[in-house]
């Protein structure tokens, strides 16, 4: 029963500071959500993009990686301004040196950010 503790205790440190962007969702308008979109040219959806979430002030907010649909939502976010990039694409996968990236993105209290990347073939 002790190991179970500690490994409960272990995946509470560990996830703990990536959860809190994803599972405080807005309450009384006080917060905001991001919602990251990554695609091909051709409108599919690209999944295991590694996208960072960082504030202003160079701060690391948080990271994470888009789902099949090739998205990923974050709630809870305090407003502001954040720098939003794709940090790691899939093998075979890059960011156009047209698109800006990180792209600064400024979140409003109350409200649903979307920021879309499109990633190109290698």
């Amino acid at each position: 029963m002790l190991k179970m503790h500690r490994f409960a205790l272990l995946l509470i440190a560990v996830f703990l500071p990536f959860a809190g962007c994803k599972v405080n969702p807005p309450t009384g308008f006080d917060l905001a959500a991001l919602v990251i979109e990554v695609r091909t040219p051709g409108g599919t959806p690209v999944s295991g993009v590694r996208v960072e979430i960082v504030a202003e002030g160079d701060t690391i907010s948080g990271s994470d990686v888009t789902g099949s649909g090739g998205s990923l939502t974050m709630v809870g976010i305090t407003p502001g301004v954040y720098h939003v990039g794709v940090r790691q694409p899939p093998t075979g996968y890059q960011v156009p040196s047209t698109q800006p990236n990180p792209m600064r993105v400024v979140v409003v209290q109350g409200q649903e950010t979307i920021v879309r990347f499109t990633l190109v073939r290698t």
